[in-house]
């Protein structure tokens, strides 16, 4: 790669970071990234004090912890602890270290900059099917997918509940 190649290339940078509920954190990057899904990495601050982002082993279930969609340029974090989406003005998030573009060499995210984050409810809608699974799905969906969604999983649980 030419030195002038690499100076048109694009620092990595968090585009949008949004709580989409108490607990999760999703972090929408301009181009695709690797290394976003290790917690050293990255930095979540209320009122200056790091919270902790919980690591996922391989064998957990898909809902927890830190999570990266290269396809969608998105990495969802699990907070170690409850967020008050109330008071968003007092949260901020900041890249620490080797987050960087897939691209060869990998320009590295800055550093220095501190990012904002906002408070957009993905879940809204929770249904619970007879078995006591709760389904969560959001206001764009279909409102019978809940419910079918729900009724699946009941037949799951339960085969004599199935419908014909």
């Amino acid at each position: 790669m030419y030195k002038e190649d690499a100076m048109n290339m694009e620092i990595p940078e968090i585009r949008k970071a949004r709580m989409i509920d108490t607990r999760r954190l999703e972090v929408f990057w301009s181009q695709a990234v690797v290394n976003s899904q290790y917690s050293e990495n990255i930095g979540v601050y209320h009122k200056g004090r790091r919270i902790a982002t919980y690591e996922r082993s391989d064998d957990e279930e898909w809902d927890r912890g830190t999570v990266y969609e290269e396809g969608k340029r998105k990495t969802t974090y699990f907070m170690n602890e409850e967020i008050d989406c109330t008071h968003m003005e007092e949260y901020s998030i900041q890249v620490l270290k080797n987050i960087r573009s897939t691209d060869v060499p990998g320009i590295p995210a800055d550093p220095q900059r501190s990012y904002t984050i906002t408070y957009e409810p993905y879940y809204t809608k929770f249904t619970t099917c007879a078995c006591g699974v709760v389904i969560k799905s959001n206001s764009h969906g279909k409102d019978h997918c809940g419910f079918y969604a729900a009724e699946a999983a009941g037949s799951q649980r339960n085969p004599k509940r199935r419908r014909r």
